[in-house]
Formats: structure tokens, C-alpha cells, sequence
């Protein structure tokens, strides 16, 4: 009997791995289409954000193929997006130096376009949690504040949602 539930669960999984690799193998078509427009970086960004967890160096060496695309196209909110995942890596990483540089550039296009919420949004998101990881929660906090109260001017309730949640999980650290 065991043995039957087992083989039930192992079929009923397929199809959610087949899902996943079908996903990857799409957005390698759309990237390897080189069409060099939005819906690559697009692209990129997910399979970047995919391989976030599973594989560092592949996400790394995706940001970098995407980056100067999304310079060239002047892609705001993609640029910012490859910053953020950049610095994530480089944290997940123990380069610090590397993810220092990548937040100052992040913080850098934030100011230089302050009307872009969705830029400002992955700086103040990005920065807190980075100082919020090295332990500096009184940095952290105001930039979490800030990335909430964009996020909800955008009206993404799931990102406020995630930010109010991470401003109360640094009150808790903080005591």
C-alpha cells in the first residue's frame, strides 16, 4: 500500500518539475531569439530570478548578458531589476565589495529618475533588506518604510503586503 501512495505522489509531481523546466526552456527560446527588446530582459529577469536559489554564477552571468541591453534600450525598470538581483547574488555570495557597488549604482539610477516608482521601489526594497542581512536594522528600516509606502502608491497590495511583513520582522530583531 505504501508503495502505491508513493508512485501517486511521485506521478503527481511530474507535471509541476515538467512545469518549471517548460518555463526555463521558454524564456531560453525568448532570450536565444535575440530579439533585443523588453520581452528578452523580461526574460531575463525570470530566469535570472529562477536560478536565484539554485544557482548563484547563473545569475550573475545572466544580469550580466542582460545589463547592457537594458542600458542600451534604456530600460529603467529593467536595469534596476538587474541591480537587484545582482546584489542579492553578491550578498548570497560573501561579496560584499561587489554588492556595495551594484546597491550604490541601484541607488544612483533611483535618484537619477525619481519619477520612476517601480526603480525607486527595487532601491528602498533592495537596500533594506541588504542592510537588514548585515545587521544594520536603523538603516534598514526607513528604506523598508519608504519601499512599502511606493509599493502601495502602485497599488501592488502583494509587494506592500511583503514589505510591511519584512518592517515587522526587523522590529522583532531590534527588540
Amino acid at each position: 500500500m505504501r508503495k502505491s501512495w508513493l508512485i501517486i505522489i511521485l506521478l503527481s509531481a511530474i507535471p509541476y518539475f515538467g512545469k518549471a523546466q517548460l518555463s526555463k526552456d521558454s524564456l531560453i527560446a525568448i532570450i536565444s531569439a535575440q530579439n533585443n527588446n523588453v520581452e528578452e530582459l523580461s526574460a531575463y529577469i525570470k530566469l535570472a530570478t529562477e536560478y536565484l536559489r539554485t544557482d548563484i554564477q547563473k545569475t550573475k552571468s545572466l544580469c550580466y548578458q542582460a545589463l547592457p541591453l537594458a542600458k542600451q534600450l534604456n530600460a529603467l525598470m529593467h536595469q534596476s531589476s538587474f541591480y537587484s538581483l545582482l546584489i542579492s547574488a553578491h550578498t548570497n555570495t560573501a561579496n560584499t565589495d561587489s554588492a556595495q557597488y551594484y546597491l550604490q549604482l541601484l541607488k544612483e539610477l533611483s535618484l537619477k529618475h525619481p519619477d520612476q516608482y517601480k526603480v525607486r521601489y527595487n532601491y528602498y526594497s533592495t537596500a533594506g533588506l541588504y542592510y537588514k542581512k548585515h545587521g544594520n536594522y536603523k538603516d534598514a528600516l526607513p528604506l523598508m518604510i519608504m519601499a512599502a509606502e511606493i509599493s502601495a502608491k502602485m497599488n501592488d497590495a502583494e509587494n506592500t503586503a511583503g514589505q510591511y511583513l519584512n518592517i515587522g520582522n526587523t522590529y522583532m530583531q531590534i527588540g
